[in-house]
Order: C-alpha cells, then structure tokens, then sequence
C-alpha cells in the first residue's frame, strides 16, 4: 500500500518496507505513512536497503513548514514576522552546513593529496639509496634489484 493509499485510514499495524521505488520521498510523504497507526506498538520494519534508508535519515521538513510552525506566538496568534524570520534563520542554518561541509570536504582532498605527495617522496627516497648502494658495489643490475626489493618492501608498510 502507498503512501497515498493510507491516507485517511487508521490502521492497527502497518509494516514498513523502505527501497528505492524511484518515487521520490519527502519527510511528509514518510509521516502520512506511520501517523497512521493506532501505536507504536503496531509499527513494524519490514524490507529496507542502506541507500534508502540512508536517504530517509537525510530528509529535512520543508521551508514553508517550518515558517508555518514557527509563525504562531504563545497565544497562539499568527504573526507574520515571526514566520519570516524563522524562515530567514533556517536558511542561514542549513547555508552554514552547507559551507562546512564543502570545507570539510575540501580539507579530505588537500590531506589525501598531501598524503599521496608523502609516499610518492618515501618511495623516490628509497630508489635514490637502493641506486646509491648499487653504485658504491659497482652491480647496476644488482641495484635494480634491491630497489624493487625496497620499494615492495615499503609498499607493503
């Protein structure tokens, strides 16, 4: 049964299967379904994938929403500044983690790079004093083998 099959019904039990229909789902979509059932008791989890539920954990009430909620005094009276400004305030909060999370991405790329940068002059250390030690022995060939040697060696540390 779907989301919009259920709605207003009241069910005793309702199991959960959560999947990629390729339906899109909204946070609104997800509360028609269990504000359906009597208790929590009745709630079950049936079918779900990672990715799906992944994305249902990701799901934020929409804009208008929150403006609405938030748009009433402690009376009870609506107040149209308040709605705007809660609006306003929602905005720069999801714009603030949207910005962290593009620094912090950011910063894994420069760390991965730097990283990558650190093994690549370990390994061209290593060739440099395998080839070092093969000419102070006088065996070119010889230094090429120690230099494979070395170098499986350090990728394996």
């Amino acid at each position: 049964m779907t989301d919009y099959k259920v709605q207003g019904r009241t069910m005793p039990k309702l199991i959960l299967n959560i999947t990629n229909m390729g339906k899109p789902f909204t946070l609104a979509d997800f509360y028609v379904m269990i504000s359906r059932v009597r208790s929590f008791d009745g709630l079950r989890l049936g079918e779900f994938d990672g990715a799906a539920m992944g994305k249902l954990l990701q799901l934020t009430p929409i804009e208008d929403l929150h403006a609405w909620e938030n748009g009433y005094d402690q009376d009870g009276a609506w107040n149209g500044s308040r709605a705007i400004a809660a609006l306003i305030a929602l905005r720069c909060d999801r714009s603030k983690v949207a910005t962290k999370r593009a620094e912090e991405k950011a910063v894994a790329k420069k760390v991965g790079a730097t990283a990558r940068a650190v093994v690549r002059k370990a390994k061209a250390k290593v060739a440099r004093s395998a080839k070092a030690k093969a000419k102070a022995k006088g065996g070119e060939g010889d230094g090429k083998k120690r230099k494979r040697m070395a170098l499986k060696q350090l990728n394996r540390n």
